[in-house]
């Protein structure tokens, strides 16, 4: 199923890792509706993750 979100341009808090986005679902059919908070990792953090880490991004999520 998909969903209809709303990811604001500018970033309302920063990370070691992600820059955090806030996030509006509006739509009434979804029991997801209201307000989440998207994070995106920053690139240099991904090559850490995968190079240092030996992790997957996914894995790392994940922890």
């Amino acid at each position: 199923a998909s969903m209809s979100l709303e990811i604001e341009e500018k970033k309302f808090a920063s990370g070691g890792f992600r820059d955090a986005f806030l996030t509006t679902c509006d739509d009434s059919s979804s029991t997801l509706k209201g307000k989440w908070v998207v994070n995106k990792y920053l690139e240099e953090s991904i090559k850490t993750v995968q190079d240092t880490l030996k992790l997957s991004v996914e894995a790392h999520t994940q922890k």
